[in-house]
């Protein structure tokens, strides 16, 4: 049985269901002030209901989606670069993000992910305290 379309046609008509839908997304979220319905959205884009449905499911492991993404991450080292440019200038919230995204937080210091963790147990009545260590 022979396929009603080419691979690339597919992929154009996804593509633009995908552009078609995260534009009208956008619109209805700031006109309505809520994340709209599948039947909205369908509406607006005037694709079917199913077919929002499907791609909504189904987009974070489409082939054209994974391409994107890819792209996107080869670019993060421009936008690295762009951060350490407003942030070696002066902007201190670009110093401060530059700071998080490589790693380093207060003093200087990297940030290892490790957390420690302190647990005092202990009742304090008017003042007086009483823990384990006093009971014992």
């Amino acid at each position: 049985m022979k396929a009603l379309c080419d691979e690339e046609t597919k992929n154009q008509l996804w593509e633009s269901n995908h552009n078609k839908i995260t534009a009208v997304n956008s619109i209805l979220l700031h006109e309505l002030g809520r994340m709209p319905s599948k039947k909205e959205i369908a509406q607006k884009t005037e694709l079917s209901r199913q077919t929002v449905h499907k791609h909504l499911k189904e987009y974070k492991t489409h082939p054209v989606f994974l391409r994107q993404k890819e792209l996107f991450s080869f670019m993060s080292s421009k936008l690295l670069a762009n951060v350490f440019h407003y942030a070696i200038n002066g902007d201190m919230a670009a110093a401060k993000l530059y700071s998080n995204i490589i790693g380093y937080a207060n003093n200087g210091q990297p940030q290892n992910n490790t957390m420690i963790q302190n647990q005092n147990n202990y009742i304090q009545i008017n003042g007086t305290v009483l823990s384990q260590e006093i009971i014992q």
